[in-house]
């Protein structure tokens, strides 16, 4: 097939499975369930979900469980394009490995650190086993960080994690996240057709929205220095530059840090908002400006950046209310916690 009827199929699947989400009209339904059971009885009955949920029992399934099997529908949407891959450009179900190896470093890097190793073996990702080149089953047996290190042995995020090293015992998971994170934005940056700026505008753009939501959420909630904030921004830009940031992270006052982002291209997007729940304002922008460009982009590579995020939020959604309900919220404040 060539190479631009192949982009197009992938963009059209891409955009017939985004059809698919879930609507407004779903989440008024879920919200006004009385029981976590109830909202799982109506994904499994109602939405795209039914299949990978029709087998399991709302009444008795574990919450935990009950998240997993969601993560494995959206993971097996990816499988669909394993075999779809254009020249010198990273495919969906690449994005996806690459993305899911990190995330099981970072936790395994959170549990070595509490010294708790053994509890990995209950979460194992066991859908993910045949597509990952690591020995994802060992890392519950992990005795010494060097053990750590050698699973990713073959992987990206092996040199990244040579060099971070613990110190006096004790990992700095703060670097070594950064550097996780770093060693994937690199990849993928990297394998984005270099004619297509777009695309690569669109993965800037979610990583600048992502610093300036940490720098806002670190000197406002946990009075964070300079130094240690910097440590955990992505050091790659789009309409900001390393000045900016640097002046973002010189204030003391957030009110001050707020005038700076309204100075830049972002004030459009943040100003007017209530930025005391940054993660979520962060999240509605990111949906509002992907879940316009899906429908309209002729690159495959774009199309599919948007339906990753747009599937995380949804995911982040379907928990929010989970979580909502098992704390009894009634449905108008669920509402104001979900990006739709």
């Amino acid at each position: 097939m060539y190479v631009k009827e192949t982009a197009n199929v992938i963009a059209t699947k891409l955009r017939a499975l985004y059809a698919k989400k879930l609507t407004v009209k779903d989440y008024e339904q879920l919200v006004n369930q009385y029981s976590i059971a109830g909202v799982i009885n109506y994904l499994k009955n109602e939405t795209q979900y039914k299949s990978i949920l029709e087998s399991c029992n709302e009444n008795s399934i574990h919450r935990g469980q009950f998240e997993l099997l969601l993560k494995i529908a959206i993971f097996e949407q990816y499988t669909k394009f394993i075999h779809y891959k254009l020249p010198d450009e990273v495919s969906i179900f690449k994005y996806m490995i690459l993305q899911n190896e990190m995330e099981q470093m970072i936790t395994a890097i959170r549990l070595f650190n509490i010294g708790k190793m053994q509890k990995y073996a209950v979460d194992l990702p066991v859908f993910l086993l045949k597509y990952t080149k690591m020995d994802l089953k060992k890392i519950a047996t992990v005795e010494s960080y060097e053990d750590l290190v050698n699973i990713a042995r073959g992987t990206i995020y092996y040199e990244p994690l040579k060099i971070c090293r613990p110190e006096n015992g004790k990992i700095d998971v703060v670097k070594c996240e950064t550097e996780l994170r770093k060693a994937f934005y690199t990849t993928i940056l990297s394998k984005i057709n270099k004619k297509d700026e777009k695309t690569k505008s669109a993965i800037l753009f979610t990583i600048e929205i992502f610093n300036i939501s940490i720098i806002y959420r670190l000197k406002k909630y946990f009075n964070k220095e300079k130094n240690y904030i910097k440590t955990c921004l992505m050091p790659f830009y789009l309409n900001l530059n390393e000045s900016i940031i640097d002046k973002m992270l010189d204030v003391d006052d957030v009110d001050e840090l707020c005038d700076i982002i309204y100075s830049t291209k972002y004030k459009k997007y943040f100003q007017g908002e209530d930025l005391s729940n940054i993660n979520l304002i962060s999240d509605k922008i990111l949906y509002d400006v992907l879940s316009k460009n899906i429908k309209f982009s002729n690159s495959c590579q774009y199309t599919m950046i948007c339906y990753i995020y747009l599937t995380n939020i949804e995911l982040k959604n379907i928990i929010t209310i989970i979580e909502c309900i098992s704390y009894k919220f009634p449905p108008e404040e669920i509402k104001k916690l979900l990006v739709m």
